[in-house]
């Protein structure tokens, strides 16, 4: 609690889960103006409000909240019970906040899980365009060597039909030889 800035009371700065104030309703941020026929002006106004009165009495509180008046009713707990309380909720955050962690590690952890999923299908689609490269080339090669095989087909043919037209030419020419003698 703190002095309103307005000096009109004391601004809650923050309710407990189940405490009296939050069972009652007050919010962080209500200014309490009165507990019962008490004026409140500052803390010690209300601590002295509460003090006067025993464990398990109900008090009626006056606040404002976004410029509204509004009264709550309260049932006051004594120090012990507070305190337990206040442990009670302090522990109930802190599992809160190591559940929030743990939530947290486990999205970071899927989050990196991700990623390396992402990176090895990366890789996988990298080798497998290298793969497909290699095919490719493999295949120009392939084609390289038969057309380097068709044309030496092609070649050696030629020279056996220019071997082939040579000897007929010289039977030709051995055949006029002949009829010339």
């Amino acid at each position: 609690m703190a002095p309103d800035r307005e000096g009109n009371g004391v601004r809650v700065l923050d309710v407990m889960r189940g405490s009296p104030a939050a069972e009652a309703g007050l919010r962080a941020g209500d200014v309490i103006t009165q507990v019962d026929e008490t004026e409140i002006s500052e803390p010690r106004d209300l601590i002295g409000a509460i003090v006067q009165r025993q464990p398990g009495e109900q008090v009626r509180v006056v606040a404002m909240r976004e410029d509204q008046q509004r009264t709550f009713n309260a049932r006051l707990v004594s120090r012990q019970e507070a305190l337990n309380n206040a442990r009670a909720e302090a522990d109930r955050r802190q599992q809160e906040m190591r559940r929030q962690q743990e939530e947290r590690d486990r999205q970071g952890d899927r989050e990196r899980q991700a990623d390396r999923d992402r990176q090895e299908e990366r890789e996988r689609q990298a080798d497998r365009q290298r793969q497909q490269e290699r095919e490719r080339q493999e295949a120009r090669e392939r084609q390289q060597d038969r057309e380097r095989q068709q044309e030496r087909e092609r070649q050696e043919r030629e020279r056996q039909q220019e071997r082939e037209r040579q000897q007929e030419r010289e039977r030709q020419q051995e055949r006029e030889r002949q009829e010339d003698n």
